[in-house]
């Protein structure tokens, strides 16, 4: 369907607002420079900072499911010992009773 004109003007005033926005940043930064540096030599060390606890917590989160996980698996494989044993008992206890026949 084709757009009424009212919308066409609309996506056109929304353009012009991003490049005019655009602009005027890149004017300012250009003024501003210094400024704009000591204020990133501020961030930076925070944003590392930051970054690096969250990155460190979400290891040791992963390396505690993965833990958690091996676990899980040791523990069904020892029930199934358990259940082999019981098996093997079974079988025994009914090898007897044929050989005894």
């Amino acid at each position: 369907m084709m757009k009424n004109i009212a919308e066409c003007v609309a996506d056109y005033k929304i353009l012009a607002a991003g490049i005019l926005a655009l602009t005027i940043g890149f004017l300012c930064l250009g003024f501003w420079w210094a400024p704009f540096l000591k204020i990133m030599a501020g961030i930076l060390p925070l944003a590392l900072i930051l970054g690096g606890g969250l990155a460190a917590y979400l290891g040791f989160e992963e390396l505690r499911d993965k833990m958690n996980e091996q676990t899980e698996e040791v523990g069904g494989a020892v029930d199934d010992v358990g259940a082999v044993k019981d098996e093997l008992e079974k079988l025994k206890a009914e090898l007897a009773s044929l050989k005894g026949n």
